[in-house]
C-alpha cells in the first residue's frame, strides 16, 4: 500500500483514538521503510505513552536520523531531560526552536531542563515564554510553581497551587499527585489548600515523605 496512504491513515487512527489500527499500518510502513521518520515518531510516542521508555528513545532517535523535525526534536529532548541526560536534551530542544520558536512544549522542556540545572533565570524567561504562548495550562503552572519555589517566591507559588487546587477536573492523576507533593512545603500553612484537594491519587500524610530529586511535573 502507498506509504503517503498510510501516514494519513495513522493520522486519523490517532485523532480517534485506534491506537491498534495505528500500529498495525505504522508496522506496515515499517515494513517497507524502517527508518520511517513519522512512524517511528508516531511509534514512539505510543511507547512513551505505554512506559516503554527505552524502546521511545530508539524509536525518537531513528526519527530524528531520518528528519529533524522539531516537534520530534522536542519529543526526544523531553524524554532525555527525564534520564538525567541535560546537555544532549538542552542541544536538541535548542535546536527545535531554533526551526519553531513558536511550539510552547519546546520552550517548556527548555524551561525544565534549565531549572533541573540550576539555571533559573533562563528557566524563567522559558517558563513565561510558555505561558505567553499556550496560556496557564496546568503542567505550565506546576513547572513554574516549582520554580517559584526554588527561587524562594513562596507566596507566589502559594498562589499558583492555589489556583490549581481549584482546576482538578482539568488535570491528569500524575499532576493532581505532582501538585500535592508541592504543596508539602507549605502543609504547616496551607491547610485550606489541602482541604481543597479531595481527589489525590495517595494519602496526604504521606507527602511529608517526599523525596525533592524524584519530582517531575506531568505535561499536559
Amino acid at each position: 500500500r502507498n506509504v503517503r496512504v498510510l501516514e494519513w491513515i495513522i493520522k486519523l487512527d490517532m485523532i480517534q483514538g485506534r491506537k491498534e489500527d495505528a500500529k498495525a499500518h505504522m508496522d506496515a510502513i515499517l515494513r517497507i521503510d524502517p527508518d520511517h521518520a513519522f512512524a517511528n515518531r508516531i511509534l514512539g510516542t505510543l511507547q512513551y505513552a505505554e512506559g516503554e521508555h527505552e524502546l521511545a528513545e530508539d524509536s525518537l532517535r531513528r526519527s530524528v536520523a531520518s528528519d529533524r523535525n522539531p516537534e520530534t526534536l522536542n519529543d526526544l529532548a523531553w524524554m532525555l531531560q527525564e534520564s538525567g541526560l541535560y546537555e544532549d536534551a538542552e542541544e536538541l530542544v535548542r535546536a527545535s526552536l531554533a526551526m519553531s520558536d513558536r511550539n510552547y512544549h519546546a520552550w517548556d522542556t527548555l524551561g525544565v531542563i534549565l531549572m533541573r540545572t540550576g539555571e533559573l533565570a533562563g528557566a524563567a524567561e522559558a517558563l513565561n515564554w510558555a505561558r505567553t504562548l499556550a496560556g496557564e495550562r496546568p503542567s505550565l503552572l506546576l513547572h513554574t510553581a516549582e520554580l517559584l519555589i526554588l527561587q524562594k517566591k513562596t507566596e507566589e507559588a502559594m498562589e499558583m497551587l492555589e489556583s490549581l487546587a481549584l482546576r482538578q477536573s482539568d488535570m491528569t492523576p500524575a499532576q493532581v499527585t505532582s501538585m500535592v507533593l508541592l504543596t508539602r512545603f507549605y502543609k504547616r500553612v496551607g491547610a485550606h489548600l489541602l482541604n481543597i484537594l479531595t481527589s489525590v491519587v495517595m494519602p496526604l500524610h504521606k507527602v511529608d515523605f517526599y523525596d525533592e530529586h524524584e519530582f517531575n511535573g506531568d505535561r499536559d
